[in-house]
């Protein structure tokens, strides 16, 4: 009988199918009993027992990785994979699969939100009826913003599709694999990051967090901005310099950002005390339906592996 180790927190609690296959398919299965994360310490002590592990956004190093002996498998419950050392896993032959298409649509959906939210300018409406003042404010529509989106995969993607919705028809994509039927689709044009940078007013980005990508936007990227531009992050963490990001939004040079994701989480730096910052905690993908479809493809993969199956999602 193979043991599973869970490591992310909810799990299960919306919808007991994940629970229910393993249980079906005669998998143990483990989580902490706190309903917290595992220090790494305590990790450290049982991760040996385990075949699999089903995991969020815990932090799996070579370390730990050393420590388990028995380890086949990690099925990553989302999509990003910078948590996990990739080559520390596949020095030990262990696999790893992952969900990217379940957050797609509910991540796309959020950051729309937040374009519409920010453009209109409800956040600085609420701000204001809060301290008992009744200010009528202009805000701008969808349609009239130059967007610029970094990051043309899925969620890029599904993006560009909702926004023909809203009739936008000044929309610049960058990202290195292009599908150009889709450009021309939905009436988008492709262009650098710092055209981008230097024309839009409303830029979202959507990149995995790399050696390439870490600090892609830092000082001198910001400093191109224009001072009424509203920055979105809903991807990874350290794409933005979070120190340069504060200083530009300190001094109005640009408008506002919202960030969903930082460079270390949980995030309780000083860009959440800036009225111009708008910061979440990591939850443009959780929606019920998304999370419960990562929660159940994440465990298909689990029991895919241990039926000696291909998996769906497997990383490079």
């Amino acid at each position: 009988m193979k043991n599973v180790l869970i490591l992310t927190s909810p799990f299960g609690k919306i919808n007991k199918a994940p629970i229910n296959l393993l249980k079906k398919n005669n998998i143990n299965f483990y989580s902490n009993p706190k309903n917290k994360k595992f220090s790494r310490n305590e990790l450290l002590k049982i991760i040996g027992n385990y075949d699999g592990i089903i995991c969020g956004t815990y932090k799996i190093d070579r370390g730990i990785i050393n420590k388990a002996k028995k380890l086949k498998i990690i099925s990553r419950v989302g999509i990003g994979l910078d948590n996990l050392d990739l080559k520390s896993l596949k020095k030990n032959k262990i696999k790893v699969a992952y969900t990217p298409d379940a957050p797609t649509q509910t991540v796309a959906e959020y950051t729309i939100g937040l374009m519409i939210y920010l453009l209109r300018k409800i956040n600085v409406s609420r701000k204001s009826l809060k301290k008992g003042k009744w200010l009528k404010i202009f805000g701008k529509n969808l349609n009239e913003t130059k967007i610029g989106i970094i990051g043309f995969g899925r969620i890029g993607s599904e993006i560009l599709k909702l926004l023909k919705a809203f009739h936008c028809k000044d929309i610049l994509i960058n990202d290195v694999n292009i599908d150009k039927k889709k450009l021309k689709k939905y009436s988008a044009k492709q262009a650098t990051k710092n055209t981008i940078f230097r024309n839009c007013n409303l830029i979202t980005i959507h990149l995995p967090i790399t050696k390439k990508t870490k600090n892609l936007v830092s000082k001198k990227e910001i400093a191109m901005m224009r001072n009424d531009t509203i920055l979105i992050n809903t991807s990874r963490g350290g794409i933005i310099n979070e120190d340069h990001l504060y200083d530009a939004l300190k001094k109005k040079g640009i408008y506002m950002a919202a960030l969903d994701v930082f460079a270390k989480e949980p995030y309780f730096g000083r860009l959440r005390k800036l009225d111009n910052c708008h910061c979440t905690a990591h939850i443009a993908s959780m929606s019920i339906s998304c999370r419960n479809k990562m929660e159940l493809e994440a465990t298909q993969e689990i029991v895919r592996f241990f039926k000696r199956k291909k998996l769906m999602f497997q990383a490079p």
